[in-house]
């Protein structure tokens, strides 16, 4: 008899969702690192948690292309780099 095989939680990949949406006013900070841990759960073995993060990735993706920002995100990464030159 075989040990059973356990099904990873789905409960990071939701966490993940969360953490996107509920900083959408901070996405050009937040990107990189949510999407880099998305784009491992894409790659795994299991269906199931394939799926969840195409999900994922699908609602964070259509949910900042809609979400109004008070300065579009182009000049936010202009001053983003310029805030970052002061420290360097």
């Amino acid at each position: 008899i075989s040990p059973a095989i356990q099904e990873p939680s789905l409960f990071a990949v939701a966490k993940l969702l969360a953490t996107g949406l509920v900083n959408l006013n901070r996405v050009e900070v937040l990107w990189h690192p949510v999407t880099n841990h998305l784009l491992e759960v894409i790659i795994h073995p299991l269906n199931r948690l394939r799926e969840w993060g195409i999900d994922v990735i699908t609602t964070l993706v259509r949910s900042v292309i809609q979400y109004d920002y008070s300065t579009p995100l182009k000049e936010n990464q202009v001053t983003l780099r310029n805030s970052w030159a002061i420290f360097v």
